[in-house]
């Protein structure tokens, strides 16, 4: 049977006489077979139109040369099988850049007579239109949306996530994966050091986020990290990057116009510019039009893998060379196609299904791009069988546990050469356990590991007669919902192992139990599926009615009226301090919205107080810089989160509530002192390095405070009645 299968497409083609195919002006061709019925099945695609008018028509010339294909594929497949009818893609356009999103969204997704839309291009816009497909199951098919925060968020793997179904499609690997080619060509052409431009955005998050973690990885410094809110500031910050000294500067462009000012800024540095590299959002067909500005340019972008031939075929059925996603394009057209075939066919009416089976399950390799492969594909897929699916743009295979994101893409590093568009050379991703293990995002090793010395400390200590702890949440407002999470998570680990009430400070901004948007009332959690937080729990403060003044008094034990509860300690007293919420690159906290408890305000509250051991555990953004606090303070340890220079990831995010529940490192943190109780400080150390993705954890002053590889923060944790 197999073998029937491969020879079919000739036998057809043979049979047929050679049925060509031809296209013009990207109009839609019309093939009258009179023995076959044509049905019609609905596809929206939206994608951006107007901002660059050489976008609309490569999408309007790719989608259409898909969607004949795979009619003629049908039809030359009726002439063997003897099937009557057929069914066709009929497509609807929507304009990306003019359309509210939102709305939009919530009309197509709501829509019986839709198969499924393809698009938006741009991860800012799937965050957009997102959540009413999930509501209602119906795909969506992204051929760019690449951010690992928005991939991240609606895999169906994500823990924590309550929509269990996958529903949202990425033809490319999530830019974790970019952010490796960037850092890969800048470190091969010599590059020790770079500066990074980036926008304040769901797509700029990612390169914010992995290029100093990856880079760091490789061995490169962070020169400086430029972010923009708008083109206002563009020029200024754009400035500041490539004046940094960098070797090389990263550049995160998203528009055409974003691009030429960065240019322009390169233009007047002259010689004193780094070499630049540019995301996969600056390469356009209208670059080359920028003229001397754009000559020379660099950048990686995910692109056709050059080994199935889709690049060629293109390039001669178009006369012009690939200039962005329109392979990923294509295969999103593939996938509707097939899927349309499967439900035409078999009377399915579940697409998300279908789309499951045709990109996660069989082995045998299969080119499908093509229409005589299509034949087949189709044929396959009819009769329930399924292969590992090799479209334009390589291997179509999503992750079995994820789904949301392919698991390999291939890469093109471009530049602009004698005005035209000149791909240099190409990368490939394997996919080798990067969703898999960590959903949507890449599984890395961390290999700067800080070395825990095998040796106690001279610090002298009483024997333990009291613990306390100090859980402090630094943010308020249903978007840090994760914030108060976090130190409910880490308030119940202490109850369930003893602590009671009165040992225990709790400053929360308890704003979430009973917020208007929460559907669950009276709950907080850390997980979807997790228990319930808010239970017997006594909290000591409101972070409002407080001050980055009455913390510090609370730690240095300063009881007034105002500040009933405060730490009771002296030199037989340990005293954990947990912290969530937002860091500020200036080492500091952020306290709430306006105020920041700082580096100096925390070394004096540590030198103030008495205590026998103190454990610090931090949370936020760049929390190293507050980590250095504890450093020559005997008896004091402090674990950050991150290092100076990065950002602390988010976890377990809910469709339901629309926000994330927790942080990872909390969830690490938690997940180790509840089930390794035992565990030493290397123990501890490591597991959080090797399972908080994204950012160095950090670990401070150890040689001062114990022998790491013996001792063990179950004194913290445990509570030693006396």
């Amino acid at each position: 049977m197999k073998t029937l299968l491969r020879i079919l497409p000739l036998v057809i083609v043979a049979l047929l006489g050679g049925v060509g195919v031809s296209c013009k002006d990207g109009d839609v061709v019309e093939r009258h077979y009179s023995s076959v019925k044509v049905d019609t099945c609905r596809v929206a695609i939206v994608m951006p139109l107007s901002e660059d008018a050489a976008f609309k028509e490569r999408f309007e010339q790719t989608a259409n040369w898909a969607t004949e294909l795979l009619l003629d594929g049908q039809m030359s497949m009726a002439m063997v099988t003897g099937d009557s009818t057929a069914v066709a893609l009929q497509l609807e356009w929507y304009d990306e850049d003019t359309e509210d999103l939102s709305s939009l969204a919530s009309v197509l997704a709501a829509r019986n007579d839709l198969l499924c839309v393809i698009g938006p291009m741009r991860s800012t816009s799937v965050e957009l239109m997102a959540t009413p497909f999930a509501r209602y199951d119906k795909p969506l098919i992204s051929p760019g949306a690449s951010s690992e925060d928005v991939i991240r968020r609606y895999s169906v793997g994500t823990a924590g996530t309550v929509h269990r179904k996958p529903f949202l499609w990425t033809l490319c690997e999530t830019d974790v994966s970019q952010c490796e080619a960037l850092l890969s060509k800048a470190w091969g052409a010599g590059a020790r050091s770079i500066s990074l431009l980036v926008p304040t955005d769901v797509y700029g998050k990612t390169f914010e986020d992995w290029i100093p973690f990856v880079g760091t990885e490789i061995g490169l410094s962070i020169s400086a990290i430029e972010e923009y809110t708008n083109t206002g500031e563009l020029e200024s910050r754009a400035r500041a990057a490539l004046s940094s000294g960098a070797d090389c500067a990263i550049c995160v462009t998203q528009t055409l116009e974003e691009t030429r000012t960065v240019l322009q800024v390169r233009q007047a540095l002259g010689d004193k510019c780094p070499r630049l590299l540019f995301s996969d959002a600056a390469l356009t067909a209208s670059l080359p039009g920028l003229g001397d500005l754009a000559e020379g340019i660099e950048g990686v972008a995910q692109y056709a893998d050059p080994t199935t031939g889709f690049q060629v075929a293109y390039e001669e059925h178009f006369g012009r060379n690939l200039s962005g996603v329109e392979a990923q394009l294509y295969d999103a057209m593939l996938l509707a196609g097939f899927a349309a075939t499967v439900h035409h066919a078999t009377g399915e009416t579940d697409i998300n299904e279908i789309l499951r089976r045709i990109t996660s399950e069989g082995t045998e390799e299969a080119t499908v791009w093509s229409e005589g492969d299509m034949v087949w594909q189709m044929y396959s897929l009819r009769n329930g069988k399924c292969s590992k699916m090799i479209g334009a743009s390589g291997v179509l295979r999503f992750d079995s546990e994820a789904y949301t994101s392919l698991i390999s893409s291939a890469y093109v590093h471009w530049t602009v050469y004698d005005g035209t568009l000149v791909p240099i050379d190409y990368m490939s991703t394997d996919g080798g356990n990067r969703t898999e293990a960590t959903l949507a995002s890449w599984n890395w090793q961390a290999r700067q590991q800080i070395t825990i010395p095998d040796q106690g400390s001279s610090t002298e200590y009483l024997p333990l007669q009291s613990q306390w702890a100090v859980l402090v949440q630094g943010s308020q407002d249903w978007r840090n919902y994760r914030h108060q999470a976090d130190v409910l998570n880490v308030y119940q680990l202490l109850k369930r192992n003893g602590f009671p009430d009165d040992h225990i400070i709790l400053i929360i901004a308890d704003d979430l139990a009973y917020n208007a948007r929460n559907i669950h009332p009276g709950e907080v959690r850390a997980s979807a599926d997790g228990d319930n937080l808010y239970r017997d729990l006594e909290i000591d403060y409101v972070s409002s009615q407080i001050t980055t003044s009455d913390i510090r008094d609370i730690l240095l034990g300063n009881r007034s009226d105002r500040l009933p509860v405060v730490v009771e300690s002296d030199a037989r007293t340990n005293v954990l301090l947990f912290w969530s919420g937002h860091g500020s690159k200036n080492s500091a906290f952020n306290w709430l919205s306006d105020d920041y408890f700082t580096a100096q305000e925390l070394r004096g509250a540590i030198e103030g107080m008495s205590f026998r051991k103190l454990l610090m555990m931090f949370e936020p953004c760049y929390s190293q810089n507050m980590l250095l606090q504890a450093e020559g303070i005997p008896g004091a340890l402090a674990l950050s989160s991150a290092a100076s220079y990065e950002q602390s990831f988010a976890d377990c995010y809910s469709l339901e509530m629309a926000t994330y529940l927790s942080d990872r490192f909390s969830n690490n943190l938690v997940s180790f002192l509840s089930t390794k109780p035992d565990g030493t400080y290397k123990d501890l150390y490591s597991y959080l390095v090797t399972h908080t993705l994204g950012s160095h954890v950090q670990v401070s002053n150890g040689t001062l405070f114990d022998n790491l590889c013996l001792a063990s923060p179950r004194e913290f944790i445990k509570y030693e009645s006396q």
